[in-house]
Formats: structure tokens, sequence, C-alpha cells
């Protein structure tokens, strides 16, 4: 690879490695280009760190042997995305995708150790192994073998949802395991509310809602990537769960089937900053709670959508970890375009997308998106009510960078079917459209067991099936009544005018069916198939709007405390 040091200065023609020694700290960048009949540029950044007298380097590779010598061979493969601990510290470094790691650090003595359990290093390196920094360049090669069986693992992430737009969907099916899978297949269950675009590579088969590959066998550690187009209809309500479901299977036996799924869970907007982050929990119940005893780790999701007037050659995401969440459980997932990423000093985590020639959005809107998504656990124990913020800076090119929202996750109690969402208090707004009379009437998640009061929710559960009674209670005809109801699209909340009629027959509105009772107090199931379901209740925009006015509902209503 060709580096120049000074601008300007060109090597024409040059074939093989050149090396320049002596380069000064700083931000730099190889401009290459291959001379055809198109032509062909290239813009590779990298950053030579100042260092200082007092530190050094520690280097190396992780890879999987496949016959008894020490040496690698074409076939035996480097093992991504494998991540170290370095003590003391600690420190942590990852490897790229070929199984390379660098990380500099401060002199002294320390030992690393490889984090998957599941290699066993040989060929004279055990762990933990020992090193010392003295201002100069350390190496240590881990070449392994193991003996975990097949195991195959589906990731899925997907960019923004907006009405009249397409969203980009990414998957991508692993092989954690040395071994040789058989045939694989993919399957995507696309959500109703959308239509398939198209996809790369090709699928097998899309048909209506379902889009099918086929791939041939992964060896040890390879991965395949898949990255669709749907486009969300014009006239989607916002609020509308977009989710599609990706699963993986193969020919031959494997360890667990558990991790064979893979859903993406995206909210439908309107305007909105296409640069954000975003985050689910492993149980989806909640998208700014992490249920203790219930949730495991932690989906993000970084977006990014180059909205300038050129192209941007590269695009860099930098991260940093919240002290509450556990560096050494992170886990790559999936990514837009290729990239390499890396575990930089006080927690960062940085993705360099080179050369990505990512259009802008009004040359081409489609392709001027880009994700990259990652998994973690928090450190435990969590405490309830411990916040979990992180945000990301986003780089194009030279440019300043652009700073995400902040992603926000809230430890709390894990939830109890006879007791689910006892903290939360959902507001409901009642108006009465008849006099001067403005009733704000709260209405709780208490917890009770069906002894039911009006003014309350109450729920119980049945084996898989959570019922909610609402019942509200009103002082006069033609109240205006919130109500949920449980359709194939997900749950909604909408308004309707409920006549006065006892009864009466069951009407529509916009498209949700609503029974008519007593003009006094309105009663209204509605059958929740899972906790989750409540949680989609919490997001709708019309109760977070009142959950936002909590505070002045109670004490409008004498509930404050």
């Amino acid at each position: 690879m060709a580096y120049v040091p000074v601008p300007g200065t060109q090597w024409p023609g040059a074939i093989g490695v050149i090396t320049w020694n002596g380069i000064m700290p700083g931000d730099y960048f190889v401009h290459r280009t291959i001379q055809s009949t198109a032509g062909c540029d290239e813009y590779l950044p990298f950053t030579i760190a100042s260092l200082g007298t007092n530190c050094g380097n520690l280097s190396g590779r992780s890879w999987y042997k496949l016959d008894p010598d020490c040496f690698q061979d074409f076939n035996e493969v480097g093992i991504p995305n494998s991540v170290f601990e370095i003590l003391p510290g600690p420190e942590y470094v990852i490897t790229d995708a070929n199984g390379n790691y660098s990380r500099d650090l401060v002199n002294g003595n320390y030992t690393i150790t490889q984090l998957d359990a599941s290699l066993i290093p040989g060929c004279g390196i055990s762990e933990p192994w020992p090193f010392t920094n003295n201002s100069n360049a350390v190496g240590v090669t881990w070449v392994n073998t193991s003996t975990e069986p097949l195991d195959l693992e589906m990731v899925a992430s997907a960019g923004a949802a907006r009405p009249g737009f397409d969203q980009q969907v990414y998957g991508v099916v692993r092989n954690l395991s040395p071994q040789l899978s058989g045939p694989v297949t993919v399957v995507c269950n696309l959500d109703a509310d959308v239509t398939y675009v198209s996809a790369n590579p090709t699928p097998t088969s899309a048909m209506g809602s379902v889009v099918t590959w086929n791939f041939p066998a992964l060896v040890s550690f390879a991965t395949q990537p898949m990255q669709m187009s749907v486009h969300v209809p014009v006239g989607t309500p916002l609020g509308t769960d977009i989710t599609h479901t990706f699963t993986a299977s193969n020919t031959f036996a494997e360890s667990t089937a558990a991790n064979n799924s893979a859903a993406t869970s995206t909210i439908v907007t309107g305007s909105f900053d296409p640069n954000d982050k975003a985050v689910l929990t492993s149980t989806r119940q909640g998208p700014d709670l992490f249920f203790n005893n219930q949730d495991e780790y932690l989906d993000y999701s970084i977006r990014f959508q180059n909205t300038g007037t050129d192209t941007a050659f590269t695009v860099v995401v930098t991260d940093t970890i919240d002290a509450d969440l556990d560096l050494s459980t992170y886990e790559q997932g999936v990514a837009s375009h290729s990239f390499m990423v890396q575990f930089l000093a006080e927690r960062v985590v940085k993705w360099t997308f080179s050369n990505i020639l990512l259009p802008d959005s009004n040359t081409n809107e489609a392709l001027s998106h880009g994700l990259v998504s990652f998994r973690i656990k928090p450190v435990l124990p969590l405490l309830p009510g411990t916040v979990l913020r992180n945000n990301a800076d986003i780089f194009f090119d030279f440019n300043p960078p652009v700073r995400t929202n902040d992603a926000v996750v809230m430890a709390t109690q894990a939830l109890n079917p006879r007791r689910s969402l006892h903290h939360y208090r959902l507001i409901l707004r009642m108006l009465h459209t008849v006099g001067e009379s403005q009733l704000l009437r709260a209405f709780r998640f208490d917890g009770q067991l069906p002894n039911e009061r009006a003014g309350h929710i109450v729920h119980r559960s049945t084996a898989r099936v959570l019922q909610l009674n609402l019942h509200l209670t009103a002082r006069a005809q033609g109240v205006l009544v919130p109500y949920f109801q449980l359709d194939r699209s997900g749950l909604g909340v909408a308004h309707s005018e409920v006549p006065a009629a006892r009864n009466g027959p069951f009407s529509t509105y916009d498209g949700f069916v609503v029974r008519t009772l007593a003009p006094h107090t309105f009663h209204h199931n509605a059958f929740i198939a899972s906790q989750a379901d409540v949680q989609r209740i919490l997001r709708t925009a019309q109760v977070q709007e009142a959950l936002a006015h909590i505070g002045a509902f109670e004490e409008h209503v004498g509930l404050a405390g």
C-alpha cells in the first residue's frame, strides 16, 4: 500500500509494498488511484497516535488451526470480532475481520486473556499470557483449537421507517464455531405493513411478505450478510411498529437453535434526524426500560445518512460505552457496509467505513443511509433506577462530527405476571364536550387482583393471555373515550365519540371495533397477547403525551404522590 505523508507526493506505477518510516503522529489518509478504463479512487484514513516516551504497542493475531503444526495455512482462518481482556485495567481489544488486533498501552507489566471460552490456545501460548511494554512493540499470536459444536447465529437490524420512503433492513448469519455447516437457508418474514422492493444478494424467492435465500455451507467463523429495501406505504400511521423476523437453518444439527432467529422493531416516524442511536432490550418489553432478572442484554443501532452535497468517501463512528455496560461482553452486530471495528482508550469503540462511497441524499436517497449495530450486557448487579445513557459521534470525511441523540434505558424491577407495570401510571385524558367541565381522570396499572373498580385498570393473567379491563367513568354523554384495540398491525390508540346507546351494536372508527355501552360507564376489554404488548401501549404517541404531563394531571385530580 502506498502512503503519501506529504500532500502531492506520488509513486506513479508503484507495485508491491512501499514503506515510509518516521511518520509523525497525526491523522492521515491514503489516496489510491487504480488506473482502468473508468478509473477508481480509494481514500483510506488512518491515525498514528502520539504515544510519548512512556508507551508501547501490543498487537497480534488470533486464528484457528486445522492441522498439527503452528503455521497458518491458507485454509486456516483468522477469528473475527474476538474480545481480549488486558490486566491491570481492565483494558479491552477486539480483532478485526481477519483476526488481527492492536492496542497502545502505557509501559508496564500486563497479562492478556481471550474471553471466548470456546477457544483453546496452543503452540506455547497459555492464559493469561504475561507481557511487558517498555516503549516497544510486543506481538502475541493466538493459535487456537476448539471442541465447540456447530452453532449458527442470526442477527438483524433496520433503518428508519417513514411513510412514503424505503426502509433498509439488514441481516447476517454467522457460524460461531470452527465446524463446517451444511447448506444454509435464511427466511425473512416482512411486516405486513410494508412491501418488498429489492435485496442483495438476490434472494432465491420473494413471494408476498416472505423472502428466502439459499446459501452454500459456511466455513469456520464465516458470515453471510444480506440487505433489503422495503417500502413503507404513504398513509402508514405514525407510531406503527414495523417488525421483520429472520430465521436461519442448515442441514446439520446445531448445539442450539435459540439464536437462529432475530427480529427488528422500528417505530414509524415522520420528520426525524437521520443520524440517531436506538436501543432495544433482549425481551423487547420496552424501548427505555431494562427489566432485571428478565432482560439479559441491550441491542444498540447507530444510523447515519449523508445529507450533504457530495459523496462521503469515509465514515467513522465512535461510541463511548457507558461505565455501567460490560465491555467484555461486546458482540458485533450487523452493518450496512464493510467496516473495521477497534477498541480505543477510555472505553471508546470506533467503526471505520473506508471507501464507503456513500452518496448524498439529493443524488440517491435510498443509498445515502448507513447503519452499524452491536450487543452488550450491563455490569451486574444493576440496581433499579440505574440509567444507561449512550450516544455516538459520526464523522463524514473531514467534517466536524454529528452527535446522535442519547439512547437512554433505565433499570427497573422485573415484571410480575400479577403485578405488571406496578410502577407505571397510565394517564388517560377524558374531555367532556358539554358545559365548562374538563374531567381529567387517572387510570393506573395498580397490581390489584380482580376486584374491578371504576377509575382503574386492573388486570389478570390467564394462561398466556393478559386481560386489561378499562373502566371509564364519565358524568355526561358524548365523552371522548380513549381505547385500545389489538389487530394484525399491532396495538394502536384511537379516539372515538361513544354514543349514549346502552348495549348498542358494534361500530367502527378508523378500522377499530368499539362496543358502545352505558353513557355513564364505558367498558372495553383488550386482550393482550404478551406483556410486550402492554409496553406497546405505553409507546403510543397519545399515551406518551399524557405521561409527559403526569405531574400536572395528578395534581389536578388530587392524585399527586
